[in-house]
Formats: structure tokens, sequence, C-alpha cells
């Protein structure tokens, strides 16, 4: 099984760089990560397996950490690797360290999915009928007003000046958009004529609001695009080798034209704000012109600052992870202090309130570098986070396994309570979430507490969306029978 092929190619690529602990081997076995964690998503996403959480999660882990680490050496300075390092500024045998906890922690991973019961086996249809349709319909009006009401926009949602609190709209919306796409690609694929331009327009459209958004963001909405394009429509096309070339091909320039295109707009923000460090800006309009600007009078500024950007942002992930481990030789745990602060944040203002509690010290402290840099002596930057970073700031190394592993669980328990109380189509969505998230090696412990609690809220959403037009319809014609049978009546 192929499974197994990967987890000894990963045993034997951890021991390798805990042997050799340079940059030649981080570069070689971060290169072997990559490829395991692109190997497995594959298989997840054209249903050469069931779904497992477990082997998701490893997959992003390995393609986050191994293809980071890959991409910066290699656009660094491939010709003089021992240069290139010098741009991240770390001891080498911290960054190996580093590694092969991401190695070990997925192959864990891998091993537990063998306990896991698969949630997806091949490909299961669910058909797109017209009260998913009408969902998808309201979320779009939700989304428009959320981008002109400046709820949500550039980089997200927006926050109350000063406060760092999100608006209730924006949030929603937020949750909403990277779930839309995907169920209006399932819509295109299954139907024709008419419908099909509907969900065509409907694509169109959630693909362009999701470029604002981020270039992570927008790239993990599209392969949860592809997951939902393969696992749920029913679509089975097929091509030659050449035209799967070209999707791929056509597929990859998406991504890397979208992700241009969003730099450019972070550029122009910076511009707009009059730093080089500032991207205050959440409405998209006054980037725009800025923008414009920058094209006609030197096209290769973004180029240039992209290549420069992609040399060190991507090796982020295992830079933070690196300084947490410090090659083993890391202070005290904060013993559960990082997952509370997650709890804490994601408990609406309004409960607070009810108890006679301020969210707002909790919210000064706000992210997991400002709780965690002053203890681990790191300088107080804006790190890249993970699960893995999170595991490790709480309970050291055991953590590194053990978080991965809770997470898991945890969605599975979220999973199963949808699972009861929710139609295939419902389950769909929630999937689509799950996939969204555990896609992204680069989120916070805060994000996933919010994403379990953002499962319940769209799911409510659904509920409602879903089933009001036919309670109506039945209160009417309850409320019309007994009209009849009161006027009938001796």
């Amino acid at each position: 099984m192929l499974i197994v092929v990967l987890i000894n190619i990963l045993i034997l690529a951890g021991l390798a760089i805990l042997a050799i602990p340079n940059l030649v081997s981080l570069f070689l076995c971060s290169g072997i990560a990559m490829g395991c964690g692109i190997v497995l998503l594959y298989g997840l996403v054209r249903g050469t397996y069931g779904l497992r959480f477990t082997w998701l999660l490893a997959s992003s882990l390995l393609i986050g950490y191994g293809g980071g680490s890959f991409s910066s050496i290699f656009i660094a300075g491939f010709s003089d690797l021992y240069d290139a390092f010098s741009v991240f500024g770390i001891p080498k045998p911290w960054g190996a360290y580093a590694l092969m906890l991401v190695v070990f922690s997925s192959t864990t991973l891998l091993v537990a999915g063998f306990f896991e019961t698969p949630l997806l086996k091949g490909v299961q249809v669910v058909r797109v009928g017209w009260k998913q349709e009408r969902f998808i319909w309201v979320a779009l009006a939700l989304t428009a007003f959320g981008f002109l009401h400046g709820d949500y926009g550039f980089q997200g949602a927006g926050s109350e000046a000063g406060s760092g609190r999100a608006s209730g709209l924006g949030i929603v919306v937020g949750i909403l958009m990277h779930i839309l796409l995907p169920l209006s690609v399932i819509g295109l694929l299954q139907t024709t004529g008419l419908r099909r331009m509907r969900f065509i327009f409907l694509s169109v459209v959630y693909f362009i609001a999701l470029i604002p958004g981020g270039r992570r963001g927008l790239s993990y909405t599209l392969i949860t695009c592809a997951f939902a394009g393969f696992r749920f429509s029913g679509w089975s096309p097929r091509l030659t080798p050449t035209k799967k070339i070209l999707l791929w091909v056509g597929f990859v320039s998406v991504i890397v034209f979208s992700a241009l295109f969003f730099y450019a707009l972070r550029l122009a923000s910076r511009e707009a704000n009059g730093s080089e460090g500032s991207q205050a800006t959440t409405s998209i309009a006054p980037i725009i012109p800025i923008l414009m600007e920058d094209i006609l009078t030197d096209p290769g500024y973004i180029l240039r600052e992209s290549r420069s950007n992609m040399e060190e942002r991507p090796f982020l992930l295992m830079e933070y992870l690196s300084l947490l481990g410090k090659g083993g030789n890391m202070p005290i745990p904060l013993y559960g202090q990082d997952i509370m602060l997650a709890v804490e944040m994601s408990i609406p203002d309004a409960v607070y309130t009810i108890l006679g509690e301020n969210k707002q010290g909790i919210r000064d402290i706000g992210t997991e570098e400002n709780l965690a840099n002053e203890h681990f002596g790191i300088p107080d930057l804006d790190n890249a986070n993970s699960i893995l970073t999170a595991g490790i700031i709480d309970f050291g190394l055991v953590g590194v396994f053990l978080y991965p592993l809770a997470a898991c669980f945890i969605l599975r328990a979220v999973y199963a309570v949808v699972d009861r109380f929710f139609n295939a189509e419902g389950q769909v969505v929630a999937v689509l979430i799950a996939v969204f998230l555990f896609l992204q090696a680069e989120v916070d412990i805060g994000e996933y507490v919010q994403n379990f609690r953002n499962i319940a809220i769209v799911m409510i959403l659904w509920r409602a969306i879903y089933e009001l037009p036919t309670m109506f319809r039945l209160s009417a014609a309850n409320v019309g029978g007994s009209e009849e049978a009161s006027a009938s009546a001796p």
C-alpha cells in the first residue's frame, strides 16, 4: 500500500536529517517531505483513499513545512546553499531539528489514519438541487453586502478601529467565502443549459471575490474545489495525458496569476497607508488607482517584490518552529496557556458582558507570539503559526504529536454531530469547511477553535436558508386547512 511506502520514506528522511543536521540534508529532506505530501494530497483529492482528517492534516504539514523550506532555499540561491541559509538567520541544526519534528509528527498522523474510519470511500455524488442553489444565492447577497458595507474586504474581515473586533457579518462572510466556490463548482459540473450558466456566473463572482482575501486562502479554496469536483459532483473526465498536463498547467497558472495580483494589491495597500509595514486598508476602492499606476509606470516592480517575498516568506513556518524548538534546548512549556487563549478569544463578547467580565484584557494579548515569544526568547515579530507551534509552546515535544491528533479527534466529533442531524447536502458543507481548514499548514490554534465554532454557525445558517421556505409553506397550509375546517363545521 502506498501509505506504508510513504511512512517508511518519511521515517528514513527523519532519521537522515537527525543524523546529518546540515543544510544539504535539510534541503533534500524538505523536498522528500513535500513530495510525500503532494502524493498523499493527490490521492485524497482524486478519491484514491477515503477521506481521513489525519491523512489530510499530514499532507498539509508536509507540503507547508517541507515545501516552504525547499522553495525558499531553492529561490534564495540554489548554487550556494550555505550562503542562501544566511537569509533566514537561524542555526542549521535548529532547522534540521524542526523538520525532523514535522516529519515524525506527520508520520504519526499517517499511522493513526489506519485507525480512523474514512468519511468518504471513493466518489459520493451529492446533487446540488434548488434548495442548495438558494443557499448559494442568499450567501452571495450576504457577501455583496459585506463588501459594500466594509465588513469584509482586502485581507478579510474588517474590524472596528482600535478594538480588534471583527464584525459579525464579516466573520460570517469570511466563513462562507471558502465553501461557496466549491459548492458552485459542484453545481456547474452537474447541470446543463441555463442552470449551468447560473453556476458559471456564481463561480466567477466568488473566484474574483476571493482574490483580495489572500494568496493562501485562494489557493486552498481552489484545492477544495478540486476535491469537491472529483469527490461530490460525479464528474469523471476521460482525459488523455496531454489534456491532463494542460489541465494541471492551467490550474497552477490560475493560482500563480491570482497570487501575483493579490500581492500587487498588498503593495498598493502599503502605499495607500503611507507605510511600508502597514496593510490596514480594508476597502479595495482606494487601492485600485495606486495599483494601476504601479503597473503602468514600472511593470517589473510587482514581479521583483513578489520574488523577494517568496524567497523568505515560505520559510517562516520552519523558522518559527526552529526558534521555538531551539534544537531540543527549549525552555519549560506554557502548559496549556496557548490553547486557553484560543478558547477565550473564540468566546463572543456578549458572553463576557453577560458574565460581567471584560474581554479586552484577553484581546490585548491577542496572538500566540505575544503570549510565547518573550518566554521562549524570540524577538517580538509577526511569526508563522501552526498546530505544531501551538503544541510545542504548550507541551514541548509531546505537544507536537498531541495537538495534531487532538485536532483530528475533535473535528471527527464535530462531524459526528453534523452527520446525526443533517442530510447529505448539509454534510457536504461541513466536509468542505473541514477540508479547507486542514489544508492549511499555517493556521494558529485559535483558527482551529474558531473553525470548530464556525461549523456550527454555518450549519445553523444552512438549515435556516435550506428549510425556512418549506416551513413557511407548511405553516400556511396548516392555517388554510384549519380555516376550511372551521367553515365547514356545523
